[in-house]
């Protein structure tokens, strides 16, 4: 009875293997270094979405992958996407929203960083460039102005890779 059940956990665990992993990726011309966490699904679709999913203010990209309030582990394992969770360099966790390097494209700043993450992901996870989607909460992307000019610097990036 015992050999039953270690082998259903081990089955169990095996037909779900997916986890978050902290991946080292090329970042030229960015002064910032975010950490880069990627999940990738047990089942990718072809040419994957990806979903860049930035943390609000005194969390992380490993806690926020881990709060079962935010969707988009879920619909990564359901619909077979890519998803990138950045970590800020910076004490408490904050994102830049402010700097004038990560309110210019390309500007060595946060969002230079996360683009950088961006366009290893097209490549190392072969990402559709043109279903390349940010989300985010406080500091990683709410409506007030220096928080929206970020997310809008972001999806500049994201639109300047779909060239790719």
């Amino acid at each position: 009875m015992l050999r039953l059940i270690l082998v259903t956990g081990l089955l169990a665990a095996a037909a779900s293997a997916a986890s978050l992993q902290k991946v080292t990726y090329p970042n030229p011309g960015a002064s910032s270094k975010p950490d880069m966490n990627v999940y990738v699904p047990d089942k990718v679709v072809d040419k994957p979405p990806l979903v860049v999913v930035i943390h609000s203010c005194q969390s992380t990209g490993e806690s926020y992958f881990r709060n079962s309030k935010i969707p988009w582990k879920q619909g990564s394992d359901k619909k077979g996407y890519i998803t990138v969770w950045p970590t800020s360099p910076h004490s408490g966790t904050c994102w830049d929203v402010s700097s004038k390097s990560s309110l210019t494209h390309n500007g060595g700043g946060d969002s230079h960083g996360i683009s950088n993450m961006i366009r290893y992901a097209i490549d190392k996870y072969k990402v559709d460039p043109a279903k390349v989607f940010v989300t985010g909460g406080s500091s990683g992307g709410e409506s007030d102005p220096p928080r929206l000019a970020l997310a809008l610097a972001l999806a500049a990036a994201s639109r300047d890779l779909r060239r790719l």
